[in-house]
């Protein structure tokens, strides 16, 4: 897409480019994250027919919240392997120094997925009341 503003031309790549782009081109970490969560980040598309209905907008947003959680899940289990192999030569080069072992690295805490309650998403106060 070409704009142009004050005389200056603009070129802008749709999202999904610009991601792939930094990919393929194998930018920094900072592309790949960002291309990362561009793509987790996205609602997934919504359900054709009936999409403001109640019970399709509830099932679409915990269709959504799924993907999101268990998403979340693989990003903190990979972290915490790390650790733990991290953990494992340290200590192997901590022992063959005459040093003290350090303690294993703490297990991540996962978010349960499951859909939420009926009636979760349209609840609009803060203390979860439909108020």
């Amino acid at each position: 897409m070409i704009n142009q503003l004050n005389g200056n031309t603009f070129f802008f790549l749709p999202p999904a480019s610009r991601a792939q782009d930094a990919v393929s081109s194998g930018s920094t970490a900072d592309s790949a994250s960002s291309c990362c969560s561009a793509q987790t980040d996205a609602m997934p598309a919504p359900p054709p027919g009936r999409e403001f209905a109640p019970e399709m907008f509830e099932n679409h947003m915990n269709e959504w919240y799924r993907s999101r959680a268990a998403f979340e899940n693989d990003l903190k289990t990979s972290s915490y392997n790390q650790a733990l192999e991290n953990w494992k030569l340290n200590n192997e080069q901590r022992q063959a120094l005459g040093l003290p072992l350090t303690p294993k690295p703490e297990a991540a805490v996962l978010a349960r997925v499951e859909p939420m309650p009926a009636g979760f998403w349209f609840k609009s106060g803060i203390d979860g009341s439909n108020a």
